[in-house]
């Protein structure tokens, strides 16, 4: 298997593995490159492994490894090998496929990669507390001429409830909002 991941400075790489004890048993790793270039491809197998700037030995549930940091962005090449990979001849046993997920952070501007849009950074805490404080105003002002109109009816009475309750919906998602950014 071969993938290729991009990554700026401070990246963080997240791998979460699904059957240990078959990892372990086949010796899996993950081989990190940077610069795979046709020089490589002339090298046999255990050569071009040899060659990997970073090896993750996949022993554990979730291994988190950060990439070296780099002035650019980076094209990363990731490539899974086990015990079995340069073997050619050998009688391979029937093992069931090993399957893991590979995750990439790169860091925000803080240099934190697990945070990478905060709601601080982002404005959102703000905009949501805005955001309410103008439906509070607003239902304040027009509470009075609303339910005044309500209770007289009218052509337009169904249209006014509709979307009376419209906004008052809107303003609960407002406040859901705002209470789930805060935490």
């Amino acid at each position: 298997m071969l993938c290729n991941v991009i990554c700026g400075s401070d990246g963080l790489l997240v791998i979460r593995l699904d059957d240990v004890p078959l990892a372990t048993e086949k010796e899996s790793r993950l081989l990190l490159f940077q610069d795979m270039d046709s020089e490589q491809e002339s090298l046999n197998c255990s050569e071009r492994i040899s060659k990997a700037q970073l090896a993750i030995s996949l022993t554990v549930d979730e291994y988190n490894q950060t990439i070296p940091k780099e002035s650019t962005p980076t094209a990363w090449q990731v490539l899974y090998a086990d015990r079995y990979t340069c073997q050619k001849d050998a009688v391979i046993p029937s093992h069931p496929d090993l399957s893991f997920s590979i995750l990439l952070f790169n860091a925000d501007s803080a240099g934190n990669p697990l945070e990478h849009f905060s709601a601080e950074e982002a404005g959102l805490h703000t905009f949501y507390f805005l955001l309410l404080l103008a439906y509070f105003i607003a239902s304040c002002i027009y509470f009075k001429p609303l339910q005044q109109a309500l209770k007289k009816g009218g052509p337009m009475h169904s249209i006014l409830r509709v979307l009376s309750t419209v906004l008052a919906l809107q303003g609960c998602s407002a406040l859901c909002s705002y209470i789930h950014l805060a935490r």
